[in-house]
């Protein structure tokens, strides 16, 4: 099956089903599989909701290279955002770009605005994500696409996914962590074998010397510590925020340890003549790599990207950012600095790169033994070994 026909069969059940997801990995042709719904459907009256601001002309970039201006015309394209704005009104098509990004607040907007065809789209769904639209707007019918599928069909050239194995020090005592009691009368300090005899000591501020691997099992031990509270009592909110705090503790030390050897590997040359993506665990992380930056604090996000895109920078440092929704060409590579527990997440920020049909190479630096090895392994589920190689 080629694209075309792909994209034609999903056409082809506009006649049948008023319910469509097309859960496509990156570059398959969400947007073009949409499009030809929604011709199918003739001129339909139609919603368009994306997640970010630059998709809207991402969008209207895309009905213009299809040569459908009329079916843009009676188009509305807006963000998640601005949901509110469109309660209570009726159409003849809703699209859902993107549909991840439908939280709880989002589908109970979404459910009032009356479409006779609802077509959702994501590069990789789960099961929570279907059930919550199925549970909203009844049963879809979904079109699948994952990545190595469109690996074996050839609509993606065959990938150089490089692992950039790292390892904790357990030797020099480096770091620190501080436990603060207030108000604050003495301060202690012990190293991390220690740390028990005054973890409970009051207004104290308790300076904890250690090693590398001593601070990142500090960080799993409470992460451990709040999911067994949950265990027993799923409903206890302020334990479940208690435990997203402690993960993303844990998920940003470890980026942060990345950094030099990051900054390391720049310098290596590999990447040299190479136009790339870095997509960064932090904002402090990228601007210490690179002044070619892409983040929510810059004013002006877009001078960046445009630059990027016009080929007056060859190298562009994400937070955030450009994962999903924005069509960037002649990518040679990306490095991924932290990835998180969702296929999701590396599908989107890999598929920056695999667009490009001339020997795409995915980088990803994680730490052995650690959570980062757990999300990797759910990042390459879906890939075969023999696109996988070691640093």
């Amino acid at each position: 099956m080629t694209r075309d026909e792909l994209q034609n069969q999903v056409a082809e059940w506009a006649n049948s089903y008023s319910r469509i997801m097309l859960s496509w990995a990156t570059s398959v042709g969400k947007s073009r599989g949409f499009i030809a719904i929604q011709a199918a459907l003739g001129t339909p009256k139609t919603y368009l909701v994306v997640s970010e601001r630059p998709h809207i002309e991402n969008w209207e970039e895309e009905y213009r290279k299809c040569g459908r201006e009329d079916l843009l015309k009676n188009t509305t394209i807006f963000c998640y955002a601005s949901l509110k704005n469109f309660v209570d009104t009726e159409i003849d098509l809703l699209g859902l770009d993107e549909v991840h990004h439908s939280s709880e607040l989002r589908i109970s907007y979404l459910k009032t605005i009356s479409s006779t065809t609802i077509v959702a789209m994501s590069a990789t769904t789960n099961f929570g994500v279907s059930y919550t639209l199925r549970a909203a707007f009844g049963e879809f019918k979904e079109s699948i696409v994952p990545l190595s599928y469109a690996i074996e069909q050839g609509w993606i050239q065959n990938p150089q996914i490089v692992l950039i194995p790292l390892t904790l020090d357990t030797v020099e005592k480096s770091e620190v962590i501080e436990v603060i009691r207030k108000p604050v009368k003495r301060v202690i300090e012990c190293d991390f074998q220690d740390r028990f005899k005054f973890l409970k000591a009051p207004n104290t501020k308790l300076i904890i010397h250690c090693t590398e691997f001593e601070k990142y099992k500090y960080y799993d031990d409470r992460v451990k510590y709040f999911q067994d509270l949950i265990n027993l009592d799923p409903s206890d909110d302020k334990t479940v925020f208690k435990l997203k705090i402690a993960g993303l503790e844990r998920k940003q030390y470890l980026s942060s340890l990345k950094t030099p050897h990051i900054f390391e590997f720049l310098n290596s040359g590999e990447l040299d003549k190479k136009r790339f993506i870095c997509f960064c665990g932090s904002i402090k992380q990228a601007e210490s790599l690179s002044k070619n930056v892409i983040h929510s604090k810059i004013s002006h996000p877009e001078k960046a990207l445009k630059a990027f895109k016009d080929g007056e920078l060859n190298e562009l440092f994400a937070v955030n950012m450009l994962k999903e929704g924005v069509n960037i060409p002649n990518i040679q590579a990306c490095v991924i600095t932290q990835l998180d527990s969702k296929e999701r997440d590396f599908v989107q920020k890999a598929g920056r790169a695999l667009r490009n049909p001339d020997d795409p190479t995915v980088y990803i630096f994680f730490f052995k033994d650690t959570q980062d090895e757990k999300y990797l392994k759910v990042a390459l589920t879906n890939i075969d070994d023999k696109y996988i190689q070691w640093i």
